[in-house]
């Protein structure tokens, strides 16, 4: 608190092993640019300026999108891991399955290439879809940000 930060959440690491997924089958891949990625994040947080979208558009190409304008995900493989960010749904389409379908996706797609599993930052409200989709959490964090105001 004395530099500025503030205890944002408490996220939990969570991983899945992909030869464990307990499905093997989704829609097909959609594939919103960074820009979309980024504006999503900004409205699915409350946020009605620019604040992640910036960061987000920057990101290299090897970061994968998946989603529409409504609900988004993004993974990026590091060695035989895929870590998934930035997963995000506009307040309107929350409680549709619409996450759901697209993490779906992005778990078998990154099985397809390989990987051998998967790990993310659960927040309280993502932890119950995470452990549908094969998830478990393997131990807490304190996330402390600068506020983006």
């Amino acid at each position: 608190r004395r530099q500025g930060m503030m205890l944002d959440s408490r996220p939990a690491p969570m991983i899945a092993r992909l030869d464990d997924l307990p499905f093997d089958d989704a829609p097909p891949r959609t594939q919103p640019d960074l820009q979309t990625a980024g504006r999503v994040n900004d409205l699915a947080y409350g946020y009605t300026q620019p604040k992640m979208a910036p960061a987000i558009a920057a990101l290299p190409d090897s970061v994968l999108t998946y989603g529409d304008d409504s609900s988004v995900a993004m993974a990026y493989d590091i060695g035989d891991d895929t870590a998934v960010w930035f997963v995000a749904t506009l307040p309107q389409a929350q409680r549709q399955g619409r996450a759901g379908k697209l993490l779906r996706r992005l778990l078998l797609d990154a099985r397809g290439r390989g990987q051998r599993t998967s790990s993310l930052q659960g927040s309280p409200a993502g932890q119950p879809l995470y452990e549908r989709l094969g998830y478990r959490t393997v131990g807490s964090l304190h996330l402390y940000e600068q506020p983006l105001s």
